[in-house]
């Protein structure tokens, strides 16, 4: 039930992270008004990157979990 709840909770911080990304891009275009270098966009993009890997994480972590009890997954 531990390994569940921990998967819950990193899967949830992987989305909170992807809105931070999402609002980053969102917000950068309104800041400037002008046009942007590919560049302006990478952090933005690597946030939300890195809130996908937590997501796999959390994946990862559910599906070891029914490997390891041999349950069907929720």
């Amino acid at each position: 039930m531990r390994t569940t709840i921990l998967a819950c909770l990193i899967a949830f911080a992987g989305l909170v992270i992807i809105a931070a990304g999402v609002w980053d891009l969102s917000s950068l275009e309104a800041e400037t008004g002008e046009m942007l270098a590919l560049s302006d966009y990478a952090p933005g993009v690597q946030t939300i990157a890195d809130g996908l890997v937590m997501l796999g994480v959390a994946q990862a972590l559910r599906l070891l979990l029914v490997i390891v009890t041999n349950t069907k997954p929720l």
